[in-house]
């Protein structure tokens, strides 16, 4: 009588789980333990119902009751495997998954889901062995070799990559997927051209492919192809096709355009379809940031790093936003993020890193790591290494080599990429800051922090009885943000109409060009054609009035050696700028000419003239 009970119950079980009725489900396998039915059987069901039904840590209790009471049945480890990988689980389900290719070593599913699980946790030379397992036991599946392709990839093995993808396209041409996966490592290898060739291909298979477009598009945003790149993203939108890579990706488009609103919308529709993306929190701290909204970048940054601690970006935004918000306790320590972005590659040195402590009878290298100005701006530093200490010695760029042999607390200098000296010890000059613990309130202020050397540099310039102007208008054409850094030489013109100022140029490189282009009315002296490095610039800075610059690395010189500079800066300032300051305290003789919300060079210039005006007749700028 008792078996026909559970009979009726097992046969409700059934029809319960069918109807996905999963609350009725559990109740009945509960009933049947109390009528006395122990068996592995039931634990396996109770797991299975508990794992559709969400409830994860109950499912797993019973699945592996099941494991344990039948270890050599497969669909008991199997199903613990993937109930245990779904429920975080990992280091379970790899032991499941294991405990099941001992019982079934060919089974191609399952060492696919391995493979696939090791590559997610980023253990990717296990991954590694099972996914060639997979191309072992079905050499002739085309999507297996493509997966084999990103497996090599992702631990730059990029020869083996590409033979997997093409021996996936030899087995099927007509996969897609692979050939987006080799667009992707052409793209990673810099053969872009090749990349855009694999792309298209995919596309012309699948048009709706909407990883390929969101690929293609991101290769067409390098090669500054923009208006396609927002074509492709468009028709993609218009097919409704949409996926947290492709919004991201056409927010960044509209980051690079500076079209912030746009781009924040972009990346809410990413995070609203994966909540879990976690790029798409730090880009739009990056574009609420440049729209002037602080409070909100760095929320966007908070959540960014709360969902992975270790997102480089996230934490290098992060301390810009410190940094421009003059919170420097914690925004000098968070820069160090640098140093794990592939933009900045840290050089491994076997000698230790400086971190402050006096070095008497030692010899250390302050290197430098990224551009001229930098270099200028942190160069006040050295006196206070100096003052701890044996010889400093100073690895520095080129046309900056003369002027910092006579650096104060500058004992050698070495020319960067040259040979280097013996050294005890070494400290990337930028990392001065946060060893100093340098406050906005503790700044160093002595200047001029660096000397002109004596020799007199050769320069020729007409002699004039009206207080000297000169005006730098570009910065390098390769800075990330130029396009909003450097102000065509045009907008200028209502500047060179005034007539009670001697106007000069300090301009080098191509920009310089654009003098040949003014009206012939204006009277502008190129000087900048005549300077071969920073001494000259040095010693021609000692003849003129004021200087007018955008943020360049002549601002730096001009600053160090104490001299008077309106600086011209777009809305969304470097980060030592900060905000809403029309002083700065890293060089007092600066007056700051900020760009409104409006971002126009143009009120930038009114400004600088209306000033200019209310001073005729006095040389006090």
């Amino acid at each position: 009588m008792r078996s026909t009970s559970r009979d009726l119950l097992r046969d409700q079980l059934v029809k319960a789980y069918d109807a996905k009725d999963f609350d009725r489900a559990v109740g009945l396998a509960l009933q049947l333990k109390k009528e006395g039915d122990h068996s592995v059987d039931l634990d396996y069901s109770l797991g299975l119902i508990y794992h559709q039904s969400g409830r994860g840590a109950e499912s797993i209790v019973h699945l592996m009751k099941a494991h344990a009471g039948e270890p050599k049945n497969f669909t008991y480890a199997w199903a613990l495997a993937e109930a245990a990988k779904e429920a975080g689980k990992m280091d379970l389900a790899i032991q499941a998954y294991r405990e099941a290719l001992q019982i079934e070593e060919k089974h191609f599913d399952l060492h696919l889901n391995l493979a696939t699980l090791f590559h997610r946790l980023d253990r990717r030379e296990e991954g590694l062995v099972h996914f060639i397992r997979c191309t072992e036991l079905d050499p002739n599946n085309a999507l297996a070799f493509s997966n084999l392709g990103a497996a090599w990839q992702a631990i730059q093995q990029f020869d083996r990559a590409e033979s997997a993808y093409r021996k996936s396209i030899e087995l099927n041409p007509q996969l897609a997927q692979a050939w987006n996966n080799l667009g992707n490592l052409f793209h990673q290898v810099r053969r872009d051209s090749e990349a855009e060739t694999a792309y298209r291909e995919s596309l012309r298979l699948n048009p709706n492919y909407v990883e390929a477009i969101a690929n293609l598009g991101d290769l067409l945003q390098v090669a500054g192809k923009l208006e396609e790149a927002e074509a492709l993203y468009q028709k993609a939108r218009t097919n409704g096709d949409r996926s947290p890579e492709l919004c991201y990706n056409e927010g960044n488009l509209y980051l690079k355009r500076d079209e912030y609103l746009r781009a924040i919308a972009c990346y809410d529709e990413a995070i609203e379809i994966n909540p879990r993306m976690v790029q798409p929190y730090s880009n739009r701290g990056v574009a609420y940031l440049a729209d002037g909204d602080v409070r909100k970048a760095m929320v966007s940054y908070q959540k960014a790093i709360a969902l992975n601690p270790d997102f480089v970006d996230a934490h290098w935004n992060r301390s810009l936003a410190w940094l421009v918000t003059g919170n420097y306790e914690q925004g000098w320590p968070e820069h160090e993020w640098r140093w794990k972005l592939k933009k900045y590659y840290r050089r491994k040195m076997p000698q230790p890193m400086w971190e402050g402590d006096r070095f008497q009878g030692k010899r250390l290298l302050i290197f430098v790591e990224q551009g001229l100005g930098d270099t200028l701006h942190f160069a006040r530093y050295i006196p206070m290494v100096k003052a701890l200490g044996g010889t400093v010695i100073l690895e520095t760029q080129a046309p900056l080599e003369s002027l910092m042999k006579v650096a104060p607390g500058v004992d050698e200098v070495v020319l960067q990429n040259g040979v280097l000296p013996e050294f005890d010890l070494q400290v990337p000059i930028i990392c001065l800051p946060r060893i100093f613990k340098t406050k906005v309130d503790s700044i160093p202020n002595h200047f001029p922090y660096l000397n002109r050397p004596m020799v007199v540099a050769p320069l020729k310039w007409d002699s004039t009885k009206r207080p000297r102007i000169a005006v730098v208008w570009a910065g390098s054409p390769t800075h990330d943000n130029d396009r909003n850094r450097s102000c065509p030489l045009e907008k200028l013109i209502p500047l060179f109409e005034e007539k009670s100022w001697h106007w000069v140029s300090f301009q080098k490189g191509g920009a310089s060009e654009k003098l040949k282009e003014l009206p012939p009315h204006l009277s502008v002296e190129n000087w900048g054609e005549q300077f071969r490095d920073f001494v000259d610039t040095a010693w021609a800075l000692e003849e003129i009035d004021l200087l007018i610059t955008v943020d360049t690395s002549v601002a730096h010189l001009a600053g160090a050696l104490g001299k008077k500079v309106w600086l011209m800066i777009p809305f969304n300032p470097d980060w030592r700028w900060m905000w809403d300051r029309e002083d700065s305290p890293w060089y007092p003789s600066f007056r700051i000419f900020r760009q409104g919300r409006d971002r126009r060079w143009e009120t930038v210039v009114e400004k600088i003239k209306e000033r200019l005006q209310s001073l005729k007749g006095s040389n006090s700028f």
